[in-house]
């Protein structure tokens, strides 16, 4: 009887046409082999969906952090990576206030050209 459960939880056409000719311990093993496989799969792809969501997740919250932190006065760099159930991808932002990061930028630049002329002048 209990075979005959087993049996009727899998599509008689979604077996290949073989099947009934397999000896009644093959079909047994057949069918086990299958529902380890079949029961993998669920495992392995309900684990991609909750990787992706707790990516999904994690962006979310660091892209909500970006909006709320102060920038003014400030030169920002974040990278993360995040594992999705796809794969994994990397996040690499950065910025600041323009209004503080170019006259660094003019500054750090001016001091390199006086050490440029004072070593080789």
């Amino acid at each position: 009887m209990e075979e005959n459960n087993k049996l009727k939880r899998f599509d008689n056409e979604a077996l290949p046409a073989f099947f009934k000719d397999l000896s009644e311990d093959q079909q047994k093993a057949y069918l086990e082999k299958l529902a380890s496989d079949n029961a993998d799969l669920k495992r392995i792809a309900s684990e991609k969906v909750i990787q992706s969501k707790v990516a999904e997740h994690d962006m979310t919250n660091d892209l909500e952090f970006l909006k709320q932190i102060e920038t003014e006065n400030k030169v920002v760099s974040v990278k993360r990576e995040y594992n999705t159930g796809s794969g994994k991808m990397e996040l690499n932002i950065k910025g600041g206030d323009k209004k503080f990061l170019i006259p660094v930028l003019i500054v750090v630049g001016l001091i390199a050209i006086a050490i440029l002329l004072a070593i080789f002048h």
